[in-house]
């Protein structure tokens, strides 16, 4: 099957009203640039008139990653910023992972308790449970509460 073509006047509307965004993208960024401003997609749609779906067309996807613009831009935070954000959140880093051991062992601690009390009231249990069957067999009246309900976890 032919794949139909578009009519050249068509093409060239189509290709003219390209190259219209890309200048008005342009006109924008430069204005930001020369206010000293950061140049983002909120501040380009504002100052454009051009929807957020234009923004995500492929010709104006490659003209922004082209001029670092959006999610394209590495550095849109000032490097000083950015050196005294990283500096912070190295520290809490360095804090959490501190309090992460301590708390692992903790857990690890607590578990080993869990295991060894448990192993106890088995133990416990099982004694109880021949007490009161000696107690049954010679003929001694046990009031025997239910265990299983008053365990506490």
């Amino acid at each position: 099957m032919k794949k139909r073509s578009l009519p050249e006047e068509l093409l060239l509307r189509q290709e003219i009203a390209r190259q219209e965004t890309l200048t008005k993208l342009q006109n924008a960024i430069d204005d930001l640039n020369s206010e000293g401003a950061l140049v983002t997609l909120s501040k380009l749609v504002v100052r454009t008139g051009l929807s957020r779906s234009t923004l995500n067309k492929s010709h104006v996807k490659k003209f922004l990653m082209k001029n670092k613009i959006g999610k394209y831009n590495l550095m849109s935070v000032p490097n000083e910023e950015l050196t005294e954000d990283t500096e912070e959140l190295k520290m809490r880093i360095v804090k959490l992972t501190q309090q992460l051991k301590k708390e692992t062992e903790r857990y690890k601690i607590i578990k080993e308790e869990q295991k060894l009390l448990s192993k106890n009231y088995e133990f416990l249990l099982g004694k109880y449970h021949r007490a009161v069957m000696i107690a049954f067999n010679h003929g001694i009246p046990i009031d025997i509460p239910d265990i299983e309900s008053e365990k506490e976890y």
